[in-house]
């Protein structure tokens, strides 16, 4: 058997294609920024620096305010708790009995000082007539206009 070179030759199949050459990029010259123009844009970012900086301040001072405003929230709820407390001690019925000894000199009743009353008729509800509505009163006014003139 001989040897052959099954290798292809893929430069058969390239088109042809010419190498461009590259030339020199041209630089492009920077044209001069006018004084102007740097004098705005420093004074627009000192503006927008100064903003946010005074933002944060106001912040910081109402974050301030909260706390403070919280913090006596917080001392008034708890001497508003304390207060319904000795408002409640001093309302306790042992408290009332206590002041009603010693300051107006009462006594618990005795037994010989308890007197029953016994009533001999029952007990019984009377019912007055209702009071009649506005028509019928007006009715009643009619006729009774009515009952005067004939």
């Amino acid at each position: 058997m001989a040897q052959s070179n099954l290798a292809y030759d893929l430069e058969r199949f390239e088109e042809y294609r010419p190498k461009i050459e590259k030339s020199p990029a041209k630089k492009k010259t920077a044209s001069p920024t006018h004084p102007v123009r740097i004098l705005f844009l420093a004074l627009l970012s000192l503006a927008v620096v100064s903003t946010v900086l005074y933002s944060r301040v106001v912040i910081s001072e109402l974050n301030q305010q909260i706390n403070e405003v919280t913090e006596e929230l917080d001392v008034l709820k708890s001497e508003s708790v304390r207060m319904q407390s000795e408002l409640e001690s001093k309302m306790s019925l042992s408290a009332v009995e206590e002041a009603a000894m010693s300051e107006y000199g009462m006594v618990k009743p005795d037994n010989s000082q308890v007197t029953y009353v016994s009533l001999d008729r029952q007990n019984k509800i009377e019912q007055e007539d209702e009071d009649a509505g506005f028509i019928s009163q007006i009715i009643a006014f009619c006729k009774a206009v009515v009952g005067q003139e004939a």
